[in-house]
């Protein structure tokens, strides 16, 4: 993560109050300077929030690939076609072919036994 401010990124910022005369002070951390605090700020939030998904991504497709399986994700809007879609694909499966694992699945249903 990393949180910069527009025209102060990039560059390191020390706001430590160095005492170099050799004797120790005991003090608040108020200011005799005056801070602008009305003034408006941006501030840029940048965050990798699908990293972790990116990563599982990757684990799903190598597994996928390793074992010969291709795997298919129709994602559209309602009445778009993707459950005709799904039932054509299995009135269409040659004589010999399956589905042996998985699934064809809508509204929580698996289509494969309907077929």
């Amino acid at each position: 993560m990393r949180v910069a401010e527009p025209g102060h990124d990039n560059h390191p910022h020390d706001h430590a109050h160095p005492h170099e005369h050799g004797h120790a002070h005991e003090h608040s951390h108020a200011h005799s300077h005056a801070h602008d605090h009305a003034a408006a700020r941006t501030v840029s939030l940048e965050v990798d929030v699908l990293a972790k998904n990116d990563l599982l991504a990757e684990r799903n497709r190598q597994w996928l690939r390793e074992n010969r399986i291709t795997g298919v994700n129709l994602m559209s809007s309602p009445g778009s076609g993707k459950t005709t879609l799904g039932m054509a694909i299995l009135r269409y499966l040659p004589g010999n072919g399956s589905i042996p694992r998985g699934s064809i699945e809508f509204d929580g249903t698996d289509l494969v036994p309907l077929g």
